[in-house]
């Protein structure tokens, strides 16, 4: 499989993210996919999964000590 990716300016505020699939064991034909990402004026946050994420431990046994109170 190949993947080739693209990303195009294509207006003030408008980029363009394009991925090109060519598969020849799975598909006929090479297939593309595009979308449009406008600008936004609100702060972005990453999104990711961390392993040993000490958050996410606190968040869990936050949860599990509120079960607990509950008789869960």
């Amino acid at each position: 499989m190949t993947l080739v990716e693209r990303f195009t300016r294509v207006a003030p505020g408008t980029l363009e993210y394009e991925v090109e699939v060519n598969d020849p064991l799975m598909y006929t034909d090479s297939w593309t996919v595009n979308y449009p990402f406008t600008q936004m004026d609100d702060l972005i946050y990453e999104y990711a999964c961390h392993e040993g994420n000490a958050g996410m431990e606190g968040i869990l046994s936050g949860g599990r000590a509120e079960d607990l109170a509950a008789g869960k």
